[in-house]
């Protein structure tokens, strides 16, 4: 069931200074709950599943620094590294490269990666660039006994990868938004915030267009209808990452983009009706987004 907001009545809450700072708190809160269930249940695997624009990057990021800060040695394995060029991917029925399912994702090297792990070597894992679509070499490391796994992506509770890392001393993490936004004689679903998120952060971070990001979400959203509900019930914890006041932080560089879309997309009906809802926002020209909030993984 999604959590239903009225911002009609929350507007004047966020105008004030502090709001940002308690809706990051309570997020803080959630990965130190986390970090100390980790801890006391003496879990050595962490899945971390989650739906498009989730923020897994940063949580996991988060949670990470925190279990160090607690003395422990953690290591990050992203999914996304693995993911195979685009020349290298499979094809769905309409002749589009189809990112969203499992075998996406380079198989081989993870199986191995795995052997490796048990086998005591230094692994070095990918980096890929998704803007030239390369991977270059990333960190080194060797995992020790006592060492925690984070394993992330939207395919981490993949049976695939479940099996390959095992689920003996594991907890399965899953986040997504998952709230309603309602707002005078207007609505803004959960998908309509990730995509928003999703649109701001491809133009940032992966150089993309809001037309091709509209063309990827519509095979994101139909990868979701095929993953997402059995994903999700396997989870042992779940967190809607939605944060209160993130509207008024993304919106003003959503507008610009809805607004290139609609003008350059051959797909302009979601941009217009998206820029209408957000358009009925308040501008609040003072939000301050703190340096490790889950949105500057989008803005």
């Amino acid at each position: 069931m999604r959590d239903s907001i009225n911002f009609d009545l929350l507007e004047e809450s966020i105008k004030t200074g502090d709001y940002n700072i308690a809706c990051e708190n309570e997020y803080k809160l959630f990965v130190k709950s986390v970090a100390h269930r980790i801890i006391e249940e003496k879990k050595k695997v962490v899945y971390f599943c989650g739906q498009s624009s989730s923020g897994k990057t940063t949580t996991t990021l988060r949670l990470k620094s925190y279990l160090e800060r607690l003395g422990e040695t953690v290591h990050l394995i992203e999914l996304d590294d693995y993911f195979l060029p685009k020349a290298q991917s499979k094809i769905n029925k309409n002749g589009d490269p189809d990112f969203e399912t499992i075998f996406a994702l380079n198989l081989p090297e993870i199986y191995k990666l795995k052997k490796d792990i048990n086998a005591g070597k230094t692994v070095t894992l990918p980096d890929f660039d998704f803007v030239n679509e390369i991977h270059h070499e990333g960190k080194e490391f060797v995992v020790g006994e006592n060492d925690i796994l984070i394993i992330e992506g939207i395919h981490a509770f993949n049976n695939r990868i479940l099996s390959t890392f095992g689920q003996e001393n594991a907890l399965k993490v899953f986040i997504t938004v998952n709230t309603n936004i309602e707002l005078s004689d207007t609505s803004l679903r959960a998908n309509d915030l990730r995509f928003i998120r999703r649109l701001v952060r491809d133009f940032n971070y992966r150089n993309s267009d809001p037309d091709y990001t509209i063309k990827l979400w519509k095979l994101v959203r139909a990868g979701e209808k095929r993953y997402a509900k059995g994903y999700i019930e396997k989870a042992d914890v779940f967190k809607n990452t939605f944060l209160n006041y993130e509207p008024y932080v993304l919106i003003k560089q959503a507008i610009p983009l809805l607004k290139r879309g609609i003008e350059t997309s051959h797909d302009i009906a979601y941009f217009k009706i998206l820029l209408n809802k957000v358009s009925r926002f308040s501008q609040i020209d003072n939000v301050e987004v703190p340096a490790q909030s889950i949105l500057n993984e989008f803005i």
